[in-house]
C-alpha cells in the first residue's frame, strides 16, 4: 500500500493523514465509510488506470465516487477513488456533443453548453453518477434519458487498462455502463 504514491501523480491519503477523514466523507453523512484503506485523488486518467492496476496487483478492490454520491456502507479495506479533480468539459457545438471528465458536475457542463442551447440536469450532481445511473432527470420526459445520449465511455478495465467503449466496440459493456439500451 505504501507504494501507491509511487505510481500516481495525485494524492494518496491513509488513515491518520490530516485530510483523510474529510476525503472519505460521502455526500450522505449518515453513511459510514470508515473501513476504507486509502483515498486516492487522481490528477488525470493515467492516474485512474495506475490506481486500478496497482490495487489489483495488491489484491485490493477499488470503489469510485466522483463527488461522494453513491456512498456505500460496509467498506472494509477498499481503495476509495475520488475523481472530483477530473473536471474537464469540451463541447463540439456542430455535432452537439460534449466530452466530460469523470469528476465534472452538471453545473460545469451547463455552463459550457448553455450558449449552444444544450441542457442538462441538477448542477450539483456528478455527470458520471447521473449518466451511469441511467440519466433520469426532470428533462427526461421531453428529451429522454441522459444515458441514451452517451456515444462512448472511456473506462479502465479491472486489470487497469484504459479502454474506449462504444456500442460497436463492446455492445454488452456499453449497455452495462450506461444502465439502459438506446
Amino acid at each position: 500500500m505504501n507504494d501507491f504514491s509511487d505510481v500516481i501523480k495525485g494524492q494518496v491519503l491513509r488513515p491518520g493523514d490530516d485530510d483523510f477523514a474529510t476525503a472519505l466523507l460521502p455526500f450522505n453523512r449518515a453513511v459510514d465509510q470508515s473501513g476504507v484503506r486509502a483515498v486516492v485523488i487522481p490528477e488525470d486518467a493515467d492516474d485512474v488506470a495506475a490506481t486500478v492496476r496497482h490495487a489489483g496487483l495488491a489484491g485490493l478492490s477499488v470503489v469510485t465516487q466522483p463527488s461522494g454520491h453513491g456512498a456505500a456502507e460496509g467498506l472494509d479495506g477498499e481503495v476509495l477513488l475520488r475523481t472530483h479533480r477530473l473536471r474537464g468539459v469540451t463541447v463540439d457545438p456542430e455535432r452537439r456533443v460534449a466530452r466530460v471528465e469523470a469528476g465534472a458536475q452538471w453545473g460545469e457542463v451547463l455552463q459550457a453548453t448553455a450558449k449552444y442551447g444544450l441542457t442538462g440536469s441538477s448542477p450539483v450532481v456528478s455527470v458520471t453518477g447521473f449518466l451511469l445511473g441511467g440519466g433520469l432527470s426532470w428533462f427526461s420526459r421531453r428529451h429522454g434519458f441522459g444515458a441514451s445520449g452517451v456515444r462512448a465511455l472511456e473506462a479502465v478495465t479491472a486489470d487497469g487498462v484504459p479502454a474506449r467503449v462504444t456500442a460497436d466496440s463492446d455492445p454488452d459493456l456499453f449497455w452495462a455502463l450506461r444502465g439502459r439500451r438506446r
